[in-house]
């Protein structure tokens, strides 16, 4: 071996080698930490060992930029102990939700962190930062103390192997996709994450989002969807085994959905029996009003992702692998929605969450989708909350009730409830239960259960309890109950007597004596299935979807032809040129007005060193901005807040009231007002 060959190998071949076997050792450390499990590692790697080697080429690609680096200790524990974080975070969100880490959750760290004192102790949470300041400390000392390598880099022929490592990559992928080494199909998170490894299946997110390109994509293809829908009718009752006894000529209702945090039938878990039912009115509308089952897309969490299809119609299925919309398209620009369909009719339209508005960005998604309103919990007097510190939904009565009584026209209302959400407490309850377990095979689950089921309790009281304040008002109505997901609960479909652990129920209430029309649906297909039962028709994608679910001699009515159809549409609306705006008006996005009722500073003045806020509907949320800062406020009734008056100038200072949200983000304010000392 001559002395060019030595240099080569000292310089190349060497670092080549310690770079595969810390690729080994480092996908083994992940892939144990991530499932919470050495031993399921060591099954993974026997039963599955080219897809495990496939999980260590990803790793071997992201540490190959150690080539560019002299401190190549320290690149390399720089760089795993990001995917060891990643890691960790995968088996925290498995354990709270039951659905692993996405790219698209790095996008909602800051809402997360808002949420954390909800599903961790203060002593877990200080563990955890506890270890990330060690883990900090330790890369300063490598940093610091590491040997930088003894030969001169050649940045060109570094960045040439680094580039035909990634050449080599692509074409292996795409072999191990073809001889199914790895899949594609990303439909069971949970499934595919044990299946083909965290580090394929979460470098896949990280690289992937928005709506996948149809097979077929042009101005064209969509036009022809466009006019082949444009004049499409509800077929008639003699076509089709559906009923519809509500006519077009009648009033139009008012139209309430409720998503019901996490809420499903406790009777499917099979080896638990309970003294009472838990849901009993929610069972008792099931035998008298249209129901059926109800496919989601995710478990234990993702409530957004469930809201997105109800509202838009549009199939999550067709963008990246635990991608939030809210987060990544909606977010950004208008898309079609239950909303614009009945601005036509002119409906006013409300959202309600008895939660924080800035969560998943709905302060600003709401708009793109046509909301008119969004009150959210910064604009209620929520004084009762669940162990968990989760809003009791009996509090979302209110504002509805407002909403119906302030416009002249029907409106469309979208609830979003909060009260059954986990994570569930591992602890026996103490305090008065409604509901008890008689018998559990699973010893570990029965007392997150018991928990759970209590909450669901009362979740059901509230559906009776509103039912009953929207029928005082003898105005048409229609109100539809359907959970966003099941409960983290660590249940698997085995657990379950339907085997599914992607499926709810819905119900649709109504004081219009509509025939009951039970139909199985997919998410996406729910506003369309309420709004073929009223007899309307508005909006393409509501159209798509009554020509495929009702119409036996629609060009749609062959599900492969349905789902391409609806695809074309996503893209277009969502990552395509937007052809179809060609053909009909584009959705504006609306000024979206918080709250159900307007808080009004009517009065200001100093009294006793406090500074006194007189007005309307002020609630816990209600801060002062004195000169445009933020000052501890003290919430006296819906009439009179406080804060210290030390802040304030000898002359010439201002104050207005705002609705803080999220600790830092001011979703409305009031008029400002001057303040005379």
């Amino acid at each position: 071996m001559n002395n060019t060959q030595k240099k080569l190998l000292e310089y190349l071949g060497y670092p080549l080698l310690i770079l595969s076997v810390v690729s080994l050792l480092l996908t083994f450390v992940v892939d144990s930490i991530s499932r919470g499990s050495i031993s399921q590692s060591l099954n993974f790697i026997s039963s599955k060992g080219n897809t495990f080697l496939f999980n260590a080429l990803i790793i071997f690609l992201t540490l190959s930029i150690t080539l560019l680096f002299k401190k190549k200790t320290f690149s390399y524990c720089l760089i795993s102990f990001i995917w060891i974080i990643a890691a960790i975070g995968n088996n925290v969100l498995i354990n709270l939700r039951g659905t692993p880490l996405t790219g698209s959750d790095l996008k909602l760290i800051k809402s997360g962190l808002t949420l954390i004192n909800n599903y961790m102790s203060k002593k877990e949470i200080v563990a955890i930062l506890t270890v990330l300041f060690f883990i900090l400390l330790m890369l300063i000392f490598i940093f610091i103390f590491a040997p930088k390598t003894k030969f001169k880099i050649n940045y060109f022929l570094s960045l040439g192997i680094i580039a035909l490592i990634f050449i080599s990559f692509k074409g292996i992928n795409g072999l191990a996709m073809k001889s199914s080494i790895i899949s594609d199909n990303f439909w069971d998170l949970d499934a595919v994450y044990k299946e083909n490894g965290f580090i394929y299946c979460f470098s896949k997110t990280l690289v992937n989002n928005g709506v996948s390109s149809p097979d077929v994509y042009t101005e064209n293809s969509i036009e022809s969807i466009v006019y082949s829908l444009e004049y499409y009718e509800t077929a008639s009752a003699n076509d089709i085994s559906l009923v519809t006894s509500y006519s077009t000529d009648e009033k139009l209702p008012n139209i309430i959905m409720l998503q019901l945090e996490s809420f499903f039938d406790p009777l499917l878990i099979e080896g638990v029996e309970f003294d009472i039912d838990p849901i009993p009115n929610f069972r008792k509308l099931q035998e008298n009003y249209s129901t059926g089952t109800f496919s989601v897309s995710t478990i234990g969490g993702g409530t957004a992702n469930t809201e997105f299809e109800v509202l838009t119609g549009l199939n999550l299925d067709f963008f990246a692998p635990g991608e939030y919309p809210y987060n990544t398209t909606i977010n950004n620009d208008t898309s079609e929605s239950i909303n614009y369909a009945l601005k036509e009719l002119n409906y006013s339209t409300h959202a309600i969450h008895n939660h924080e508005g800035n969560f998943y960005n709905r302060n600003t998604v709401f708009s793109n989708l046509g909301f008119d309103t969004f009150t959210s919990a910064e604009y209620m007097l929520i004084n009762e909350r669940t162990n968990l510190g989760w809003a009791k939904d009996k509090f979302l009565i209110e504002p509805i009730l407002d909403l119906l009584n302030s416009t002249e026209s029907q409106d469309f209302i979208y609830t979003i409830s909060v009260q059954g959400h986990g994570s569930y407490p591992n602890d026996k309850i103490k305090d008065d239960k409604y509901v008890n377990i008689i018998s559990c095979d699973n010893k570990s689950l029965k007392n997150s259960l018991e928990y759970y089921v209590n909450q669901l309790y009362e979740m059901d009281m509230f559906i009776a309890e509103l039912i009953n304040s929207v029928n005082s008002l003898n105005e048409p109505s229609v109100i539809v109950f359907y959970g966003d997901h099941l409960p983290n609960l660590n249940l698997s479909n085995e657990d379950l007597a339907n085997k599914n652990l992607y499926e709810t129920e819905y119900v649709i209430w109504d004081n219009l004596s509509l025939e009951k029309n039970d139909l199985n649906l997919e998410a996406y297909q729910l506003t369309s299935k309420i709004l073929y039962d009223l007899g309307i028709n508005n909006g393409i994608v509501t159209k798509l979807h009554q020509s495929y679910l009702f119409d036996n001699d629609s060009p749609y009515k062959d599900e492969d032809s349905y789902l391409n159809a609806l695809k074309s549409i996503e893209y277009d609306i969502l990552s395509g040129k937007k052809y179809i705006y060609n053909y009909l008006d584009k959705p504006i996005a609306t000024n979206l007005k918080f709250g159900a009722k307007d808080i009004v500073l009517s009065n200001i003045y100093i009294e006793n060193g406090k500074l006194i806020a007189e007005g309307e509907n002020f609630t816990y949320n209600s801060i002062f901005l004195v000169d445009g800062n933020f000052v501890t406020t003290e919430f006296i009734s819906p009439n009179k807040i406080s804060c210290d008056a030390s802040s304030v100038k000898t002359e010439g200072s201002t104050a207005f009231i705002g609705q803080m949200s999220g600790g830092a983000q001011v979703l409305s304010a009031t008029q400002t007002l001057s303040i005379t000392p």
